[in-house]
């Protein structure tokens, strides 16, 4: 959404850096954000599957996506600024290897988001002509991060289709291959290179979102979904340990420990002010869809990031105020409140 994209890590980072960060800003109301208004009744206050969510946004955008004179289609009608060359390249549901390589030609979805973000004068069924890391390659950089490099390669397994899948998880050793060249070419640049890993994909409340309804439609169990979680968390810790062993071979790219850091806000929180914020549904540092982060649970990333930043390269980039992001975050769970959800009246999602 317009909103979450300026709440990004990325966009967060830049503002502590006092950097300029050029976004691929969407116009407003395309991709809306979920809002109280999507949440189910209690006990059980029932969001919308993410992916389901999104292709309803989809519909609707493609029809905000039009020539306001002639009526035809163009992806630039999706930026608020078409001709701005962006820097921040993140393009949502993208693996580590669509990252390298570019998303397949006949990955609709995926070259959709793809054209919106770095190729907005394509056609509509032409495929993007470079990737993400090719275009970082060309700018010279001296600072890469990314927050969230291979997350999809793990959560599509339990967001997508019609079940938990671990086999849905990309294979490990095409997972190394495409990892170990995407952390050389980074490394290549000079560029310093902050890379987080990934959390228990399990953590995510979207996650006890999806295993609640596949038992409530009868398709299996409480324990069968549980064993695919756990599947699919080890498969997490396998990839973690590949970065690890990647990235330890280049003095110039470090790792971000997101994984320690996530489930010690799952199990603990933080506090922000005079409330304690955490990771579970409603908690306040994660968005209605369960999966990606609020804009306070952003600013909790960008600061880990920020940190590793000025351990590793001495610097002393100020932390970004965590209070007052809170404030005026939708998710946080007193705006929630404000907004109409009755968070006592809803259940816990265990």
């Amino acid at each position: 959404s317009a909103h979450g994209t300026l709440a990004s890590p990325g966009a967060r980072l830049s503002g502590q850096l006092g950097a300029w960060l050029p976004l691929p800003q969407l116009i407003p109301g395309l991709f809306p954000a979920m809002s109280v208004a999507d949440v189910g009744p209690a006990p059980d206050c029932e969001t919308p599957s993410v992916v389901s969510y999104l292709g309803w946004s989809a519909v609707e955008a493609l029809n905000q996506m039009m020539d306001p004179e002639t009526g035809e289609f163009g992806f630039q009608w999706a930026r608020v600024d078409p001709d701005q060359d962006v820097r921040n390249l993140a393009v949502g549901g993208l693996r580590v290897a669509e990252v390298v390589d570019s998303p397949a030609d006949d990955d609709f979805y995926r070259q959709f988001l793809a054209h919106i973000v770095f190729d907005p004068y394509g056609g509509l069924y032409d495929p993007v002509p470079t990737s993400p890391l090719e275009i970082a390659e060309g700018l010279a950089p001296t600072l890469i991060v990314s927050a969230d490099l291979y997350g999809n390669d793990l959560i599509t397994a339990i967001v997508e289709g019609n079940d938990i899948d671990p086999d849905e998880v990309t294979d490990l050793d095409d997972f190394t291959a495409s990892l170990t060249e995407a952390v050389a070419r980074m490394a290549a640049t000079g560029a310093e290179v902050f890379l987080t890993n990934v959390p228990q994909p399990s953590l995510v409340p979207a996650a006890a979102e999806r295993r609640r309804w596949l038992v409530g439609q009868g398709w299996t169990t409480v324990e069968e979904v549980n064993a695919a979680l756990d599947q699919i968390d080890a498969y997490a810790a396998e990839f973690n340990v590949v970065m690890d062993d990647v990235c330890a071979q280049h003095d110039n790219v470090h790792v971000v420990d997101l994984t320690v850091l996530v489930e010690d806000l799952q199990e603990n929180g933080i506090q922000v002010g005079g409330q304690i914020v955490t990771i579970r549904r409603f908690g306040g540092l994660v968005s209605l869809d369960g999966l990606h982060f609020s804009d306070t649970g952003y600013a909790v990333l960008a600061n880990e990031i920020i940190e590793a930043i000025n351990s590793e390269l001495g610097t002393d980039v100020p932390l970004a105020d965590l209070e007052a992001i809170l404030a005026t975050d939708p998710y946080a769970p007193d705006n929630l409140r404000a907004d109409g959800l009755d968070l006592d009246a809803c259940a816990p999602l265990d």
